[in-house]
């Protein structure tokens, strides 16, 4: 009896801390948006309607798995590092957009990416993302002429 307690513990404990391999493609639709556009003769930022219809991009994660799993002790969170990959949709031939990132693993199912300017938040789980471009939010007043817009969606694994 006390051998099959402790084998159940054993298998419990592994479970509770096996690492997800969230590898794989992704098409990630927007479905709401909602941005800022600076007003120079007011000299202020005014709410702005964001049609998302076009923001389409395709993540594609790949885990590293020969690094071994990255445990963070503290979170009980273990992770294995992804080589990370956005594409907008409809360029798989074009160059794909730098993810610069300081953490390239997932924790809690989320990974976030930088992109000249534009930041993308995945969660692999969910398959939810959120992409937002503040490039606007860096030029000069006098010399804007991009807005500040948000967009939220939900992403469909395809390969």
């Amino acid at each position: 009896m006390r051998l099959l307690i402790a084998a159940s513990i054993c298998l419990t404990a592994s479970v509770a801390f096996a690492v997800e391999d969230f590898s794989g493609k992704y098409l990630c639709i927007a479905s709401s948006g909602a941005g800022m556009r600076y007003d120079v003769d007011k000299d202020d930022w005014r709410p702005l309607r964001i049609n998302s219809e076009d923001e389409r991009i395709i993540i594609e994660l790949v885990a590293n798995k020969s690094k071994g799993v990255f445990e963070r002790k503290n979170y009980e969170v273990k992770s294995y590092e992804y080589n990370i990959q956005l594409r907008q949709f409809g360029e798989d031939n074009g160059d794909a957009l730098p993810c610069r990132t300081s953490n390239p693993y997932i924790f809690n199912s989320v990974i976030e990416c930088k992109s000249v300017l534009t930041s993308y938040v995945f969660n692999a789980k969910e398959r939810r993302f959120l992409l937002s471009r503040d490039y606007a939010f860096g030029m000069p007043k006098d010399k804007n002429v991009d807005d500040i817009a948000m967009h939220i969606g939900e992403c469909s694994k395809f390969k």
